[in-house]
């Protein structure tokens, strides 16, 4: 029944498949950390193999990322990783790193290094890079998050990186909402992105009901890479 209220995301990539997961990446009422815990065993038992921790209501990992959590927050946060590391499942943290790409300078550079080497204490086995639901019209984005995205790779103990584009769809409504997307977007990522990082994609909708082969396929031309879906329908958020 959970798995009918939250994103999902799935990835079958040649160098380094992650299998199947769930990610706790939506808008609105985050989970408590009883219901986190919980799940790894749902999970475990129905052949999901990682947990991401992403809520956009948690301002330290979205508009105050630079900010750490209280004491508290981050003794959960240790204690839902190793209940996921016991449950032989990977977990992850999402960083989303709110219009970053409209300030990245070296102050910024600065911030973002302390940031991930924070976050490695907490021994994540994936980090997320995520730039969506937020502004992208300026020129260079693909370039900026380009960057932003090896940084954190150099310096992240993660073994694995996914990286989330502002325009993560070919659907026009986020033109409409953040802006229209600059010219060969997907390309310029593609060209440019380290090839171990995966990508995420909702297929040709925000909130896609099929996957189409050829659509995919266009897409991993694009990307230069295959597209790691994020199975984004229905979402309650």
């Amino acid at each position: 029944e959970k798995l009918r209220l939250w994103g999902r995301t799935e990835m079958d990539h040649d160098h380094q498949s992650l299998g199947r997961g769930v990610i706790e990446g939506f808008f609105g009422r985050q989970w408590t950390w009883e219901h986190r815990r919980d799940y790894a065993s749902f999970l475990r038992e129905n052949g999901y193999r990682y947990y991401i921790y992403a809520p956009k209501g948690d301002r330290c990992i979205r508009t105050d990322w630079t900010e750490p959590w209280p004491s508290k927050t981050f003794e959960e946060l240790r204690k839902l990783g190793e209940t996921y590391r016991q449950a032989g499942l990977a977990w992850g943290i999402g960083l989303n790193l709110y219009e970053l790409h409209f300030h990245y300078d070296e102050k910024a550079i600065r911030l973002l290094e302390q940031k991930i080497r924070y976050l490695n204490q907490l021994q994540p086995d994936i980090l997320a890079i995520l730039f969506d639901d937020m502004k992208g019209n300026i020129d260079r984005i693909a370039e900026i998050q380009v960057a932003v995205t090896h940084r954190a790779l150099e310096l992240t103990t993660a073994r694995s990186v996914i990286m989330c584009p502002t325009y993560y769809s070919d659907d026009p409504m986020l033109d409409r909402i953040f802006g229209e997307r600059p010219r060969n977007y997907l390309e310029d990522l593609g060209d440019r992105l380290d090839p171990s990082v995966h990508v995420s994609w909702t297929g040709p909708e925000v909130c896609s009901t099929s996957f189409p082969v050829e659509h995919l396929e266009s897409v991993g031309e694009r990307l230069g890479r295959k597209p790691f879906i994020w199975d984004n329908y229905p979402v309650n958020d």
